[in-house]
């Protein structure tokens, strides 16, 4: 089974001078262009954002579902058609080349957060992801514990004893990250939002020495307090500062595919523009 990640830093990424001529697409050539070469509905989902950092990873994101496709399966950029799902999903309507089977097979999921955009994708199995900064959100300087009393009901006991075993905050703060963006990738993977209480997913399996570099026992879930053998996790980091985590729905007819994680390609954004055609 075909699995792809890709993952694009967009900090460096600059077109437009201000926040009033990035949403009002009236900022640089290059994100003119950019903006071309997304399908019209989009595009209005974009300029609609109020936070121009939003507007950018959005826009990048759409760029890189229809970039994937391109790179990975030989798809005319023009040809490409999305649709959206009833829970707002997207997904590949048609395209009008030989691997159009294989193409329209795939199921893809993005995310983004402090900068980076993400995605997964994988043939005819449920994926989902979730990317982010490690550090508490809005950067405020708080301490860790203040920041967890929120959070309280959203994981379990067992959960809450791995977060809180190291001495160090950094690393309390890592594992709870750890640990959301997990309970995310699933929640995306099965696409109905965050309208189940996330407590009742349950992760374990996680390393104690905080590295997930090498290999290690498979990252376990629980629902409902009764284990759940039909999904696979990937936890990885990016650029050191970012947490990601990639849930996918096992296929009984190929396990080999879960045997190691897959990692991410980093791709620039001049190559990301580049396989780019206005619409």
């Amino acid at each position: 089974m075909k699995q792809i990640r890709l993952a694009i830093n967009t900090h460096h990424w600059d077109p437009s001078e201000s926040v009033e001529s990035f949403l009002n697409a009236s900022s640089t050539q290059e994100f003119q262009h950019a903006l071309s070469c997304i399908h019209p509905d989009e595009r209005a989902r974009i300029t609609r954002k109020l936070v121009r950092e939003d507007a950018k990873m959005a826009l990048v994101g759409r760029l890189l579902i229809s970039a994937m496709f391109v790179k990975e399966y030989s798809c005319s950029w023009k040809e490409l058609r999305f649709s959206r799902t009833k829970a707002g999903k997207p997904y590949l309507e048609r395209c009008s080349e030989t691997n159009v089977f294989k193409a329209t097979n795939v199921i893809f999921n993005i995310s983004h957060h402090g900068g980076w955009v993400v995605l997964a994708a994988a043939e005819s199995c449920a994926v989902g992801i979730d990317v982010m900064t490690l550090e508490i959100p809005g950067k405020r300087a708080i301490p860790v514990q203040d920041f967890f009393v929120s959070f309280q009901d959203q994981f379990t006991q067992s959960e809450w004893d791995y977060i809180n075993r190291p001495a160090d905050d950094k690393k309390k703060l890592r594992r709870f990250i750890q640990y959301w963006c997990l309970k995310e990738s699933y929640v995306k993977a099965i696409g109905v939002g965050i309208v189940v209480k996330l407590a009742s997913i349950e992760f374990g399996g996680l390393p104690e020495d905080d590295n997930i570099t090498q290999p290690n026992a498979p990252i376990t879930l629980r629902l409902n307090g009764i284990p759940n053998l039909s999904w696979h996790f990937e936890l990885s980091d990016l650029a050191d500062d970012h947490c990601v985590a990639v849930a996918l729905a096992k296929r009984p007819d190929d396990d080999s595919a879960y045997s190691d994680k897959t990692r991410f390609e980093v791709m620039q954004i001049e190559e990301l523009l580049a396989h780019a055609e206005g619409l």
